[in-house]
């Protein structure tokens, strides 16, 4: 699940750094390529990621890594989390720094 704290912890990086746009779109793109990849495109959390960081703000942010934390609990509780990330999530996270 090591992608998935990097994703999170890139969220909070972003917020402490003033939450520049592109660092913002960048990281949505990446969350969402991940939980595709992990949950599926129709899955609740995947839609919901959709959903809630439409836009660039503080609270589409915070809902974002919220939601990239459910996941990934759920993902350890049932002992589905996978060694590596999908195909465009294992990489080191570089967003916001």
């Amino acid at each position: 699940m090591e992608f998935l704290n990097e994703l999170i912890n890139a969220a909070w990086s972003i917020l402490d750094n003033g939450l520049d746009l592109q660092a913002f779109l960048t990281w949505k793109q990446t969350s969402l390529v991940c939980l595709t990849g992990l949950l599926g495109a129709s899955h609740f959390y995947t839609q919901n990621f959709k959903r809630f960081t439409s836009e660039g703000g503080i609270r589409e942010l915070l809902a974002g890594a919220g939601i990239l934390t459910a996941a990934k609990e759920e993902l350890t509780k049932n002992g589905a989390a996978p060694a590596a990330g999908p195909s465009g999530c294992s990489k080191s996270v570089e967003i916001g720094k």
